[in-house]
């Protein structure tokens, strides 16, 4: 059986090793994942330019929790440019000459705006592909906001 030397001084021995090199080794990748978790940390963030994914109100606020949604996700296509435009409260709750009211007040689930977010009206789901469908949580913000009387508030 090998026996090793114990006197701290035998560099052959693993045990005997100086701990200045092993930490140093350790630190030098930790280096590596650092970097790699700064980059995701960094990369996945929003840094505040999304709207809330998931809000769990009592009172649903269309300048604060409503329009946002609508900024970013519909403005692009819906601002202006004819038919439905939902750059202001008004505009929305008037609707289209095609359809009329989108928004049905204290009827989430009967109004179109809804219908279209969820693919169960005529015509393509909104907003329409290649873009992602809305999460059920957004829908459900909207919902419950037509439900509580589709105020200007």
């Amino acid at each position: 059986m090998l026996q090793w030397q114990e006197d701290g001084n035998n560099r052959s021995n693993p045990r005997q090793k100086s701990p200045g090199i092993g930490a140093f080794l350790f630190l030098l990748g930790m280096r590596k994942h650092l970097k790699l978790l700064i980059f995701f940390l960094v990369g996945c963030s929003d840094f505040g330019t999304n709207p809330k994914e998931e809000v769990f109100l009592d009172d649903v606020s269309f300048a604060e929790d409503i329009q946002p949604m609508l900024n970013a996700s519909c403005i692009n296509c819906h601002g202006n440019n004819g038919g439905l435009s939902v750059r202001t409260y008004d505009n929305l709750m008037k609707g289209t000459s095609n359809n009329g009211p989108v928004v049905i007040p204290n009827n989430g689930i009967g109004s179109f705006i809804v219908k279209k977010l969820k693919g169960n009206a005529s015509g393509d789901r909104m907003p329409p592909e290649p873009a992602n469908p809305w999460d059920d949580s957004k829908i459900e913000i909207i919902i419950k906001w037509i439900d509580q009387g589709a105020k200007n508030n």
